[in-house]
């Protein structure tokens, strides 16, 4: 458990609240455990990634994070998108900006928990419609990750095109279409 409020480690502790919470806040000053916001708290040392994405549940990693995440983009990000299926604010953290994305229940799929960190993360094929139907992701930066992704073996395109089946959006098929062939790539949708 990477992220965890004060009424589960009241649980865990077996007292009240009000004294897990004043518990939480000393080992938070001495610096074992970091305050993500109010009445939520990580371990010191986890990964921004596994932290942001084990804010809201259910939520994972998506678009120009995830491309960052694979190593699919050299651009540099200040912020960390996370799509969610409810809102939630904005939250710093170890210099990002913690962004949730609200989506449909219907688009809450394709997405892992990561055994290197904990993190849950789309997978690319994922990550690349969410950056094409939620996100305002440049497509030089969406062509940039596609053709990476491409060169690394990364890109399966079955499940491209199973995914964006399951989102049911024409304009995204042809989207990614033009995505391939901008980039003199051809993907069966």
């Amino acid at each position: 458990m990477v992220v965890f409020s004060v009424a589960a480690a009241s649980r865990i502790m077996g007292s009240g609240g009000k004294y897990t919470s004043l518990y939480l806040s000393r080992l938070a000053s001495q610096g074992y455990i970091d305050r993500i916001e109010r009445g939520k708290f990580c371990l010191h040392g986890a990964s921004a990634y596994a932290i942001a994405s084990n804010i809201v549940h259910p939520s994972y990693i998506s678009m120009l994070a995830a491309f960052k995440y694979y190593g699919l983009t050299a651009q540099n990000i200040s912020t960390i998108d996370t799509v969610a299926g409810r809102r939630h604010k904005p939250v710093e953290l170890m210099g990002y900006s913690v962004l949730f994305k609200k989506a449909p229940r219907k688009l809450m799929f394709g997405f892992y928990r990561s055994s290197d960190d904990g993190a849950f993360i789309a997978y690319f094929e994922k990550a690349l419609i969410d950056a094409l139907l939620i996100g305002n992701v440049p497509m030089p930066y969406i062509e940039e990750a596609y053709r990476n992704a491409k060169d690394a073996h990364l890109l399966n395109e079955a499940r491209l095109a199973s995914y964006a089946k399951i989102a049911g959006s024409r304009l995204l098929s042809s989207s990614i279409k033009g995505i391939a062939s901008s980039i003199a790539e051809s993907v069966v949708l």
